[in-house]
């Protein structure tokens, strides 16, 4: 869920999400990779499953008026092409009572397919988990209303799959960049701590804060800083926010072992400025030929319409 969005009813009179563009947009990407996901399982013969540790309603409404699927519910549609094979069962978990059963009523048509399990993340991953077969291909989105996500989770997940060819369970983060930027005070570091499993983030400011001569620029961690007059280094937010991001994804590539990790910001054009972030990590081939075909193509459309006001840059 992004910073911003609200509850609403839905036009079949259930809890639906008054989102924004920028949660649409979102909705666009996951809808894009997985119908691809599902063509490369059907290819295959490979029966698959998804995992949503924040699932939502099942719906989304616009400011507009016109509405969406949310991310349980896109998976159980996927894929759009004929030769794709739909997902085996798509086990979704959300805590809020008045979504939940918007959830189920929304994803009943799906019959077994479809596992809508209430409650928190931490109490249930390990029943959602034991619905998912460890030697099957999974997929897992993880989109947390702020700091909801610690890295026990991902390590969680990343150790589900056994798999011949070491093929771990896919992951889909949209990462609350700049929320972290918000909460780097003292009191909150622990909070991202965390978030990333280690201190290793809290380098980037104790450095950000190194006076330098003025006619210098500090990178840190790939983010290049402001310089004030003074001589001081300062870290600008938009910096900031792509430099947690790296460290984050570096870490899910070093300590998980995955083989592609690939953080991506999502902007308008135009705006240097990122509206939020997004993590892939796979160890599949196919998977990153995917999303790197998502990042060409998904600005291009939303809603059906042509839309160029969006950029997806990988960092």
């Amino acid at each position: 869920m992004t910073p911003g969005d609200a509850d609403a009813l839905g036009s079949d009179g259930h809890v639906a999400y008054t989102a924004s563009t920028a949660t649409m947009r979102k909705l666009r990407i996951l809808e894009r990779y997985l119908d691809g996901y599902a063509t490369v399982m059907g290819n295959f013969n490979l029966d698959w499953y998804a995992l949503d540790l924040f699932a939502g309603s099942g719906r989304n409404r616009s400011a507009d008026g016109s509405e969406i699927d949310g991310s349980s519910v896109l998976a159980l549609r996927a894929p759009a092409f004929r030769n794709g094979r739909p997902a085996k069962r798509v086990v979704s978990i959300e805590r809020h009572r008045d979504r939940f059963a918007a959830l189920q009523a929304r994803t009943e048509e799906f019959g077994p397919r479809a596992l809508p399990i209430l409650g928190t993340h931490e109490s249930k991953l390990v029943a959602a988990l034991a619905q998912i077969p460890r030697t099957s291909p999974s997929f897992a989105l993880i989109d947390p209303e702020g700091f909801d996500a610690p890295w026990t989770t991902l390590r969680e997940l990343a150790e589900h799959r056994i798999s011949r060819r070491g093929l771990k369970m896919e992951l889909l983060i949209l990462f609350p960049s700049k929320s972290v930027v918000r909460v780097m005070a003292p009191e909150h570091r622990e909070l991202v701590n965390a978030v990333y499993g280690s201190d290793e983030w809290q380098a980037l400011i104790e450095q950000a804060a190194r006076p330098i001569h003025a006619a210098e620029q500090l990178d840190i961690f790939g983010a290049v800083q402001e310089v004030s007059t003074k001589g001081e280094a300062r870290l600008s937010p938009e910096a900031a926010a792509d430099a947690f991001v790296r460290i984050y994804a570096q870490r899910i590539c070093d300590v998980l072992r995955y083989k592609h990790v690939k953080p991506i910001a999502v902007k308008k054009a135009g705006s240097p400025a990122t509206t939020y972030h997004l993590v892939f990590a796979t160890d599949n081939d196919a998977g990153r030929n995917i999303m790197n075909w998502v990042a060409q193509k998904a600005p291009t459309e939303i809603h059906g319409r042509p839309d160029s006001d969006w950029t997806l840059d990988e960092l």
